[in-house]
């Protein structure tokens, strides 16, 4: 038996604190690691002299990395400049693909639109337009989540359906549905109240609020307000909660998928005439087989309102200038159009506009602080293409967004539009009270905002317009864009 420590030596490492006794366990020599860190600084020399040797011949030829290095001073290496050391932007062809399938959905009517998948493309758009990922968004992966949810609800339901798989093309998930509803007391509206509480009971799912925009106030940037994870889809169904659009959308589809699974045999209809509260549904006296198509495809009895609000949340949240919240105001269309005819008056504004240029240049996410001009444009964009004449105002602000990224002729034919609807709608003039006094408007917009429309229509006039507004046919016919491989077009390697 081996004779005990002594109590001075046991004491003296019980009093060791444990990142010290952590690190005289790693600082204890063995006999390979002198050999080795002697080889490995061996190793490092060699390969420094290497790289000193090279960079300056390939900078005198032209094809290296850094500059040449100057009388008396050493050639420093950088390898984000080394070509070798860079990869392709893979970014813009990923948005456009997103982009592509955002308006294939939008296209097949409000009867047939997949919602759902609508709002994942767009969460895979601002995606690749922020993080320059060479891996798109995984939009399957989020879909399956949804069928995987409708799979367990088919279970308890007691309609079948609940092997996980994606619905058969016919519609007929597993079994066919219980009498009265396939509830599990066997009425429609007992079987609506077991999903509501299967989405806000079992899985947790909360209801954010509509804007946390003060209302009837100004403020100078709308995102520092507002988060822009609550209207992307796949942020709502990793966190769990979301805007009521948001939830309605997730409602919906989970409808949806349970009646191509035959777990149900009614449809809802979700109110989307308030999204300032949580969204509210009712069984529609409708059976499974008139919304039930032969292709596989459900008649969509959600109003694509719900989309479009998650797009409006999107373009207040990257809104990059001042925005109104009051009655009769044009929201940001306003101060953008000062800020392009007059220039940026606050110095506190010029400097926030030229730290968030800055960062994008370098490819750094904007502070909600700053706006964000991509992901903004793109959100006025896909609200044109969804809502087209319905909502003329959306041309106007697109319109003036396109003035700031100078695309002019865009620019114009997007406001001949805006008048020519407007003009074409004659809405009676209106009357509503503001922070400034009584507001006058008239064919949809302020006679101040109107006067804003004719100074920048008479600063394009010697513009050519485009030859046509934004509209479906022409976001389909887009070619994708030129992967371009040079040396300005690569990114380098996230190290």
């Amino acid at each position: 038996m081996p004779a005990p420590a002594p109590a001075c030596c046991s004491q003296a490492v019980l009093n060791l604190a444990p990142r010290q006794f952590a690190r005289s366990r790693r600082s204890a020599p063995t006999f390979d690691r002198p050999a080795e860190r002697a080889t490995r600084r061996c190793g490092v020399t060699e390969r420094r002299r290497e790289l000193r040797g090279r960079a300056p011949a390939a900078a005198a030829s032209g094809g290296g990395s850094g500059a040449a290095p100057t009388e008396g001073h050493e050639h420093r290496f950088v390898a984000e400049e080394d070509p070798r050391y860079r990869r392709v932007d893979f970014s813009a062809q990923h948005a456009w693909e997103a982009r592509r399938a955002f308006v294939q959905c939008i296209a097949r009517g409000e009867a047939a639109v997949d919602l759902s998948a609508a709002a994942l493309h767009v969460a895979a758009e601002d995606d690749a337009l922020v993080s320059h990922s060479s891996v798109q968004l995984p939009v399957a992966s989020y879909q399956q989540r949804l069928q995987r949810m409708a799979s367990e609800l088919a279970a308890e339901l007691g309609g079948g359906g609940g092997g996980g798989g994606s619905p058969s093309p016919g519609g007929g998930g597993g079994g066919s549905p219980s009498p009265g509803g396939g509830g599990p007391s066997g009425s429609s509206e007992a079987a609506l109240q077991a999903i509501q509480a299967y989405l806000y009971g079992r899985q947790r799912f909360r209801v954010a609020s509509r804007s946390n925009l003060p209302a009837g106030a100004q403020v100078d940037h709308p995102g520092v307000w507002e988060r822009a994870s609550h209207a992307y889809l796949n942020e709502v169904l990793t966190r769990r909660q979301g805007t009521p659009a948001a939830l309605a959308v997730v409602l919906a589809d989970l409808v949806r998928r349970l009646l191509l699974m035959g777990a149900i045999d009614f449809a809802i209809k979700i109110d989307c005439r308030d999204l300032g509260a949580p969204p509210r549904a009712e069984v529609l006296p409708l059976p499974r087989d008139a919304v039930v198509r032969s292709d596989g495809t459900v008649l969509n009895t959600c109003s694509t309102e719900a989309l479009a609000e998650l797009l409006r949340h999107l373009k207040r949240c990257f809104w990059p200038f001042a925005w109104e919240e009051a009655a009769g105001s044009g929201g940001g269309f306003t101060a953008a159009s000062r800020t392009f005819l007059e220039g940026e008056a606050d110095a506190a504004m010029q400097a926030i506009s030229r730290t968030a240029k800055h960062r994008l240049e370098r490819g750094i996410w904007t502070s909600p602080g700053a706006g964000d001009m991509r992901r903004a444009l793109a959100a006025c964009e896909r609200l044109v293409l969804l809502q087209g004449d319905a909502c003329p105002a959306e041309r106007r602000d697109l319109a003036a967004l396109y003035m700031h990224v100078g695309r002019f002729r865009e620019a114009k034919a997007e406001l001949q539009a805006f008048v020519r609807v407007s003009a074409a709608a004659g809405a009676a003039p209106a009357f509503s009270l503001g922070p400034a006094g009584a507001v006058v408007t008239t064919g949809g917009q302020s006679l101040a905002e109107q006067a804003l429309c004719d100074r920048l229509l008479s600063l394009l006039a010697g513009v050519e317009a485009a030859a046509a507004p934004l509209a479906l046919e022409e976001a389909l016919a887009v070619p994708p864009p030129v992967a371009l491989r040079d040396d300005d077009s690569m990114l380098p390697l996230t190290w």
